[in-house]
C-alpha cells in the first residue's frame, strides 16, 4: 500500500470516528418529546347583572393556535372552569380530549366550542348564561397561541384585549398504574394523565 493510500485510510477512519457519536446523539435527541403547556383564560356568554365578577355585558373569545413546526402536533385539551363554581369535585370539569394539528395549519377555538358540546363534562354541563375559566392545552410541539377577548357593554361600548400566551415546558413522561382489573405500570406522556385518571388509573408505579 502506498503512503498516500495509508493516509487516505487514516483520514477516513478519523472521519467515521467523529461522525458516529454525532449520529448517536442526534438519534437520542429525536426520541425525546417535550410537551408544551398553555393556559388560556376566557370569559364567554352574557352576564346580565352579576357585578361581583365581570361588568354586565356580552363576552366572546377567540383562541388562535398555529403549528409552525415541520411535524404534526398532538394536542390534549380540557376546560378548567372557575365559574360556575364547583370544579372537579362537583363533576363540572371537562374530560381531556386529543386532537392532531398538522404542520403549518392554524385553528381557532371560540365560545361556541367552549360553551357547546365540543367538550364532554364529567357531570352535567354548567347551567349558567356565562362561564369563566381556563382552557388548558398540552402540545407535543411548540405552538403560537393567541387570545382575543371581546366584551360588549349594555350601551354598546366594546373593549378588546389581545394577548400572546407563552408556553411552559412540562415533564414529558410519568409512571401510571394502569388497568385496575390487571394492574401494571406504564409510562405515558404527562398531558395524557387526566384521560387515564378518568378510567381508574392511579398516578405512580403499581405497588
Amino acid at each position: 500500500m502506498t503512503r498516500a493510500a495509508v493516509l487516505r485510510s487514516a483520514v477516513a477512519l478519523v472521519v467515521i470516528a467523529l461522525l458516529v457519536p454525532s449520529v448517536s446523539v442526534a438519534k437520542k435527541k429525536r426520541k425525546k418529546i417535550v410537551w408544551h403547556h398553555y393556559a388560556v383564560p376566557f370569559t364567554c356568554g352574557v352576564n346580565a347583572a352579576d357585578t361581583a365578577r365581570v361588568v354586565p355585558g356580552t363576552y366572546a373569545v377567540s383562541m388562535d393556535l398555529h403549528n409552525a413546526s415541520a411535524g404534526d402536533a398532538t394536542l390534549i385539551q380540557y376546560l378548567a372552569l372557575t365559574f360556575p363554581p364547583g370544579g372537579i369535585a362537583a363533576g363540572v370539569a371537562s374530560e381531556a380530549r386529543q386532537d392532531v394539528l398538522p404542520a403549518g395549519v392554524a385553528l381557532q377555538i371560540s365560545c361556541a366550542e367552549l360553551m357547546g358540546s365540543d367538550f364532554d363534562f364529567r357531570g352535567s354541563p354548567p347551567a349558567s348564561p356565562y362561564i369563566q375559566g381556563v382552557l388548558v392545552i398540552e402540545s407535543s410541539v411548540d405552538l403560537t397561541v393567541g387570545r382575543t377577548q371581546t366584551a360588549t357593554g349594555a350601551t354598546g361600548e366594546v373593549s378588546v384585549d389581545v394577548e400572546r400566551i407563552p408556553a411552559r415546558v412540562v415533564s414529558h413522561k410519568v409512571l401510571v398504574c394502569h388497568d385496575p382489573s390487571d394492574p401494571h405500570t406504564i409510562s405515558i406522556a404527562a398531558p395524557a394523565w387526566r384521560a387515564h385518571q378518568a378510567h381508574g388509573d392511579t398516578l405512580g408505579a403499581c405497588l
